[in-house]
Formats: structure tokens, sequence, C-alpha cells
């Protein structure tokens, strides 16, 4: 698997410049923070002595460093990239480099670009009302710098309105960007630009964003308008051109006006296809970004960009590890992106990518030491895919061996692969659901399901992805979100603010401040 020609203009970038070098090798000794170089001459006949030296450094080095810090407070962002992995942990990202580690058979390190960003920190995620966050409310928090209860969207928990980085920075001249995997109206993206006491108030959402005058909007459609299609009034009304078809989104330009894009294929709630169900798609998140960065970009103005993917969470919530670990590839790819604006725009960019929260508690290792994410290449689609193949042989009543064939042909299972072939346990797990959904008999099998560590609600689909995650010797502890703290990533003017172990309330606020603005 080739590496991203991001990381090659990265590691160009941060890395020690020949140049650097060789003053290092004419005896100076330099210290470097980002664009701030201060060089201290040290010549082989220097008269200082060695504890001399050490006082030296003592009353120096410090007054060198705040030198360094105060050259760089003239930097200020200009253009921020704000990634924001719904679901995503940092369990999801070391499953993604494990995965592509693999793949190269240990021959190369294949980083993920994200990791590969020098600033790192944690965040806390937890909501006003509860240790465990919802997407509405975290997003809130990543977008206001306030908490709020979850459900609610946008307002604090006595339902005051708030206002987000995004509408800031709009309000100072920059040019605001949306681009998410699921629903344009979903929790976190309309943090960006709405204000609703419930976060399923989907059509005075979808009304909201015609009325934020951001710049862009990319990716998903809007739930709004399947229940309200007026809604589509509002939004060409306030100056919107909304386009679903690539040739056309292609050709639009700044200058045509502000645009609402969304994918030519999406599904029940407005979102894009996971990956693994649509490979050779050419609209997945990481075209909404380029075209993002294409609009954004065009003039010489500030912009600011908020990217979600948004589709970790749904994976995430089924403990589908193998459409996980696709939909974080598409985010890296989509970081990667940003990095190559980076790399031509260093001293005045700044990327900042962590989560709203964790889902489904992924543990990387179960029954022993050996992990084997090779295995998840074999899984063809995902869970919800599958179930509907399995909705559609109940329908025709399709014998045993179809539904087996079916299996192994959506996973891979018994493919010659010693690590995917089905074992007596596995077998015996599939029948008894193919008997409960395929005719009359075991109706009542909660003492059997029990046996075999299946809930009551277990399905087919449900048990395919169960084993899949097993063979890869991985493991989830629940189906919904937890309370750990999520990764932070940063790299960029300002980045260094994003070190250390703080809040979600404090990453905009950190933000604003890399821009030199006031909060």
């Amino acid at each position: 698997m080739q590496k991203h020609t991001a990381a090659a203009k990265f590691n160009k970038n941060i890395g020690i410049s020949k140049s650097l070098q060789d003053l290092n090798s004419r005896n100076f000794t330099h210290w470097q923070n980002h664009s701030s170089i201060i060089f201290i001459p040290l010549t082989a006949n220097s008269s200082l002595k060695p504890h001399k030296m050490t006082r030296f450094y003592k009353v120096f080095f410090p007054l060198c460093l705040l030198l360094a810090m105060g050259c760089n407070n003239h930097k200020q962002a200009k253009y921020i990239f704000y990634f924001i992995g719904d679901g995503f942990g940092l369990s999801q990202a070391i499953l993604a480099e494990d995965y592509l580690d693999a793949k190269a058979n240990d021959t190369v390190s294949n980083h993920l670009t994200m990791l590969q960003l020098p600033v790192a920190g944690l965040s806390t995620t937890h909501s006003a009302n509860q240790f465990i966050t919802c997407s509405a409310a975290a997003g809130t928090a990543l977008a206001t710098g306030t908490k709020t209860n979850n459900g609610m969207l946008g307002v604090r928990p006595d339902t005051s309105a708030l206002e987000s980085i995004a509408k800031k920075l709009h309000k100072q001249g920059y040019k605001v960007g949306i681009v998410t995997s699921v629903s344009l109206d979903h929790a976190t993206p309309a943090a960006f630009y709405a204000n609703a006491k419930s976060r399923r108030d989907y059509v005075e959402i979808s009304r909201q964003l015609a009325n934020s005058g951001f710049e862009y909007f990319g990716g998903g459609a809007l739930r709004g308008i399947q229940k309200d299609s007026s809604v589509v009034q509002d939004i060409t009304a306030a100056g919107y051109t909304m386009l679903n078809n690539r040739a056309s989104i292609d050709t639009h330009t700044m200058a045509q006006g502000k645009l609402v894009a969304s994918s030519s294929i999406t599904l029940r709630e407005g979102e894009l296809p996971y990956v693994i169900d649509a490979p050779h798609h050419d609209m997945h998140l990481t075209y909404f970004v380029k075209k993002g960065i294409e609009l954004l970009s065009s003039s010489n103005e500030p912009f600011f960009m908020m990217v979600e993917g948004g589709k970790i969470d749904w994976s995430c919530h089924g403990n589908d590890a193998a459409t996980t670990l696709h939909e974080v590839l598409e985010m890296d790819k989509a970081v990667a992106l940003a990095l190559d604006f980076y790399s031509t725009h260093p001293d005045e960019t700044l990327i900042i990518i962590t989560a709203d929260h964790e889902t489904g508690g992924l543990g990387i290792g179960c029954r022993g030491y050996r992990i084997c994410p090779e295995v998840l290449e074999a899984q063809q689609c995902s869970e919800e895919v599958f179930s509907q193949q399995i909705d559609e042989l109940a329908q025709r009543n399709a014998s045993k061996q179809e539904v087996y064939q079916a299996i192994e042909r959506s996973f891979g299972f018994n493919n010659g692969m010693a690590q995917l072939a089905l074992n007596a346990r596995d077998t015996a797990r599939i029948d008894m659901l193919y008997k409960l959904r395929f005719s009359s008999q075991n109706r009542d099998a909660s003492d059997q399901l029990m046996a075999y560590d299946m809930h009551e609600k277990e399905t087919l689909s449900s048990l395919c992805v169960k084993i899949m995650t097993e063979k890869a010797r991985l493991g989830w502890t629940t189906l919904s979100h937890t309370g750990v703290a999520v990764p932070v990533r940063a790299i960029g003017t300002g980045a260094d603010a994003f070190n250390g172990y703080y809040d979600n309330t404090d990453i905009p606020r950190k933000i604003m401040a890399a821009t030199g603005k006031s909060w």
C-alpha cells in the first residue's frame, strides 16, 4: 500500500533541513519551535567552563525560549482545518495503523497520516448532564466551547442560544465550509450553524443552514428536506446552489456563489454509503474535502473548514470492525489533503484532529498477545448491507446452503486462510440463528442464545461481524458510546496549545486563540 504523498511533504516541512544540519556541523546548536529558530554559537575554543556553561544555559536558554515564543506570536492561523471523527478513539486509529502494517508484511512502517502530526493531546468528552455524551452535546462543546445536555444542540441547558466558532470566525471575515459523511443536519455538523432544543428537529436545523451564510456545505443530504420539501426553497432563496451531480459540482466556482453539495448516492438518513460498500464510488468524504479546499482557498481570504468522519460512529455502534477500519482510512486520506495544503502554507495553517467521543469500546486484542487485523480485508460489505441481503434471502425462504454461501462470500469465511475457517462453535451459532430466522423451529431459544453469549436480538448479520471481530482478535464492550478521553493531534500555527490533557470545551477556544481573535 502506498504512503500518502502528504506524509512525505509533512516530513520535509517539520524535519530538520539540510541547511540546519550544515549549521549544526559548524558548531552551532539550534533550538527550534516550528518556524522560530535560535542559534547559540558553541565553538571549540569556547572560554566557558563546564560549570559556567550549565549556569549559562539556566539563564540564557529560558530567555531564548521566551524570545522564540514571542517570535511566533505574530503568526496567526489564517487557514483552519478542524477534523472530528464521530465515535473515533485511539483504538480505532491503532486498528487502522496495525492493519496497514500487517498488509505491508512488516516490511515498511505504514503510519496513519493523522498520527504523524507532532502535537498530541487528550480531551475529556462528558456532557453537562451525563458522563457519557451524545454527539449533539459533544458537537456543541467542540463548536461553542460550552457544555450542554445530551440531545440538545447549540444551546445551553437552559436552552439559551450559543454561538459557534464557525459563526464567530465568519463574522471576522473567514469563509466557512462544513463537510461530513452523514447528513448535513446531523448532530456534529449542525452544532456549527444551528441552535435547537432537540437534535432531531431536522426541519428547523436545515432552515438554519440556509441562514448561516457559510460558503460551502458538502457531503450527505439533508434529512430536513425529506420531512419538508419547502426547505429547498429556503436554501436556494438564501443564495445557495444545491448540487448532487459530480460533473456540476466539479465545475462550480466560488464566483458562482455559495454551494450545498451532496453525493449522487445518499442512503435512508441522508448519509453517504460506507466506503466498504461502495469502494469505487467517487464521492466519498475526501471528494468533498478536496472541493472545499478548492472553493475556500480560491481567493486570498482566510477560511475555516470543519470535517466530520461521521460514519465511524455508525459502524462502531454495530461493532463492525472492518467497516470502521475503512471509514478511519477514508478520514485519514482527507487529513492528507489538508497536509498537502499545509505544505504550501506552513506559517498560516492550523490542522486539528479530534473526536466527539469514542463508540463501541473497541479493544485491540483478546485471547492472547497476537492480533490479526489483516483478516478484516476479507469482509466485502458492512453489517448493514449484509443485513439487507439476509432479509432478501428470508423473503424467498432460502436454504441453509444459500445462506452459508452468502456469508462466506461477504466475509471470506472458509476461503482458505486459516484464521478465517469457521469452527464448530461458529457454525453452531450460525445454524441456531438460521433456524430462528428461516424456520418455525427453536422460536424460544433464549437459553441456547445465552449459552453462546448471544443476546435475544442477535441476527445473522450481527453474528457474522462478531465472528469476524473474534478472528481478528479484537473486542468490543458496548453497542453505545463510551466515556473515555479521545485523542487530539495538531500541526501548524498555534498547534502547541493542544499538548496535554484538557476538556473538549477548550478546543474551540484554543483554535480561536491561534487566529489572534478574541473569543
